[in-house]
């Protein structure tokens, strides 16, 4: 039987995936820029943290890393522009 994740956890992954789709324009289901196309590789462990890696779609290579942790802290998030995730961040914080 797998882990599951926290619903801290799986919003924030969600709010990344949202503010990358509209807000900043980036889709990340396929790229992250013009000229870095990806995958994500997602893991749930039984703490509520996320952790995954990135991939190229172009050559398979390995790029990063992300962890999100059960609070839904963007602990670590390779490509992920650093405003992005001081914005999710500060409102996980306020509690917004």
């Amino acid at each position: 039987m797998g882990y599951s994740c926290t619903q801290y956890a799986d919003n924030t992954l969600n709010e990344i995936q949202k503010l990358l789709d509209t807000t900043y324009n980036f889709d990340i289901s396929n790229k992250i820029s013009e000229d870095k196309f990806f995958e994500i590789s997602k893991k749930e462990h039984i703490d509520g943290k996320i952790t995954g890696s990135i991939y190229s779609m172009i050559d398979c290579q390995r790029l990063g890393s992300f962890c999100i942790g059960s609070n839904g802290y963007i602990k670590r998030f390779d490509y992920l522009p650093k405003y992005i995730k001081k914005t999710i961040n500060e409102s996980i914080k306020n509690g917004v």
